[in-house]
């Protein structure tokens, strides 16, 4: 999980609780000037929110949203592999760990963790 700054809707989604965190995060998403590493991490949040309450649909919209206003958002690319997991597409899930494997010349012990699962 991408931990921006320590607020409240971060450290209630980091301590178990998705459904008290998400409108907290959301809102330091609306009210603040954001770079797009920060608004990516708050991006994926939102995401692993989603997933821990079972909310697959939203939770792959944000993690791909957290990708694509920051690519190099590692975060973000485990939390789209484990929704892709979670939906039965484990081909899917196995190629995004293996691209963040590879893009990080293997230096990431949670891609290779997921990579090695989903082999």
């Amino acid at each position: 999980m991408a931990l921006t700054k320590a607020d409240p809707g971060t450290l209630l989604l980091k301590n178990g609780y998705p459904k008290e965190a998400l409108p907290l995060i959301e809102r330091r998403l609306r009210g603040e000037v954001l770079s797009d590493w920060e608004r990516a991490g708050l991006l994926n949040n939102v995401a692993i929110c989603y997933r821990m309450m079972d909310q697959l649909g939203p939770a792959q919209t944000y993690a791909e949203r957290a990708i694509k206003t920051d690519r190099s958002c590692i975060h973000a690319w485990n939390t789209l592999g484990e929704v892709h997991e979670d939906l039965g597409k484990f081909e899917d899930a196995r190629d995004i760990y293996h691209a963040v494997y590879d893009a990080l010349g293997g230096k990431s012990q949670n891609a290779a963790m997921n990579l090695a699962y989903s082999l």
